[in-house]
């Protein structure tokens, strides 16, 4: 078969950067394994109770928080998915209940924090899909999240929807949005094949995907994004490229990038044969051609056409340090320096809130593991890690936390210091989770090395 020209330049450009060997070189480094989105890692996590997260003595005034909110709720499973989630029915009944638990969280939060009303820096509502929830559930959610918290004026607001949840010709949902202040909305396309979307058990098509940003755009929401996966079953170097033309003409704002990962559990491993080609090579195309399309790169995964449509939500939580609040089942949140989550069973999350209250799971972070923290966050926002935040929160330099690790990647060419920020090259974007190890407390590395623990749908363990 005679490649297309992507392909030609993708692998070029995977040669000249000698990708194969720096996979190499870092897997002599790391440990063999799936690193998760957070720090601490989970197989260090202990309980903790809500009485010991939050006090009135939170800073929450001169650092504003960012808030988290997971809804868990989908119209169907996609075969990859591994979150904590429920099947919608007919029924609203559970849904209204949870929407009522969600309050008394914030209740207990605000009475513990002696707070009416908390004042905020973004607003992420993710899931599970928050846009399969009814119009009159939506409104209920909004209006109970503008209730108690109040977003300061050109902040984020993001939520994440499925297509087939928001193209029906009507736009209540995009309407009760909008008026509630979304900014930015997040669309789970994963791929712009009708054929690669079947296998995935995706249940929307690419004319549904055309039908939702049309609507989105009309309704006026500041930012869309559009998350794309790679590596995928029966994704061709071939189907790739298409999707990637038939995405980027549809103009989204931003395009996020994600390799499919397929944990132990998931019904994909029985036709893993069928994922096509070589994952480096598929990103290296998706690079080039987004670049090519008028796109840069604003974070390891994201390609964006300004800085206006930066993910500010990642920006606070990620490079400004500021404390997550997080709501509902599995939520993850850092108060201070507990980094911690919430129940990830939906019935258990219930339970407890209707009965004594939250216990979570998660750690108490010395100054050492905060600088990890600060660290491995930092190098995924969209900037980096801002070198005066970084020093200013943690009490030092990080390039005195991590001398070894920063010399090390940036003379292999990974990191870089761009004015007062340190952020991944185009090389280091391709293995941020493997570098991320080389940020880890010794008492990290032997945590991951002696015990498996799942968390949202990735596995800590050696192969």
């Amino acid at each position: 078969m005679i490649e297309n020209d992507l392909v030609k330049r993708g692998r070029e450009w995977v040669q000249a950067h000698e990708v194969d060997a720096a996979e190499q070189w870092l897997a002599a480094r790391t440990l063999e394994m799936h690193c998760p989105y957070i720090y601490p890692p989970t197989s260090r996590y202990e309980q903790l109770t809500q009485a010991e997260l939050y006090s009135p003595a939170v800073d929450w005034d001169d650092h504003l928080p960012a808030l988290y909110v997971h809804i868990p709720y989908c119209i169907y499973r996609c075969s990859f998915c591994n979150f904590a989630l429920d099947v919608l029915r007919e029924a609203s009944a559970p849904v209204d209940r949870y929407l009522d638990t969600l309050e008394l969280e914030i209740k207990q939060i605000l009475e513990r924090t002696a707070r009416s009303r908390v004042r905020l820096s973004s607003i992420h509502i993710g899931g599970g899909t928050p846009s399969a929830l009814s119009p009159v559930q939506l409104e209920k959610l909004l209006t109970i999240l503008n209730k108690y918290f109040e977003l300061e004026p050109g902040r984020e607001f993001c939520i994440e929807v499925n297509p087939d949840t928001i193209r029906t010709k009507d736009r209540k949902k995009l309407n009760i949005m909008k008026d509630a202040g979304v900014t930015r909305v997040s669309l789970g396309v994963q791929s712009m094949d009708d054929d690669v979307l079947q296998s995935l058990a995706r249940l929307h098509s690419t004319e549904m995907v055309e039908q939702a940003i049309d609507a989105t755009r009309e309704i006026g929401i500041e930012s869309i994004n559009i998350d794309m996966m790679y590596a995928l079953p029966h994704l061709t170097h071939e189907r790739w490229t298409r999707s990637l033309e038939r995405a980027v003409a549809l103009q989204p704002d931003a395009v996020t990038m994600y390799e499919l990962r397929i944990s132990p559990n998931s019904p994909l491993n029985a036709i893993e044969s069928t994922r096509s080609g070589n994952r480096n090579l598929q990103r290296a195309m998706g690079m080039l051609f987004l670049r090519d399309s008028g796109y840069f790169r604003s974070s390891p995964n994201q390609y964006i056409t300004a800085w206006k449509h930066a993910q500010k939500h990642y920006i606070d939580v990620r490079e400004r340090l500021v404390d997550i609040i997080g709501l509902g089942v599995s939520a993850i949140a850092c108060i201070g320096s507990c980094a911690f989550q919430a129940p990830g069973s939906l019935s258990e999350y219930m339970a407890q809130m209707t009965g004594e209250g939250l216990t979570y799971h998660g750690v108490r972070m010395t100054t050492p593991e905060r600088c990890s923290r600060g660290a491995i966050l930092g190098l995924k926002s969209p900037h980096g890690v801002s070198l005066s935040t970084y020093q200013n929160r943690l009490g030092v330099p990080i390039s005195m936390a991590f001398p070894t690790s920063i010399e090390a990647l940036t003379a292999e060419g990974y990191i870089e210091q761009n004015g007062e920020h340190l952020r991944t090259s185009d090389l280091g974007s391709f293995f941020m989770d493997q570098m991320a190890v080389l940020f880890f407390q010794p008492q990290d590395v032997l945590a991951v090395r002696t015990r498996e623990v799942e968390h949202l749908g990735v596995y800590w363990h050696q192969h």
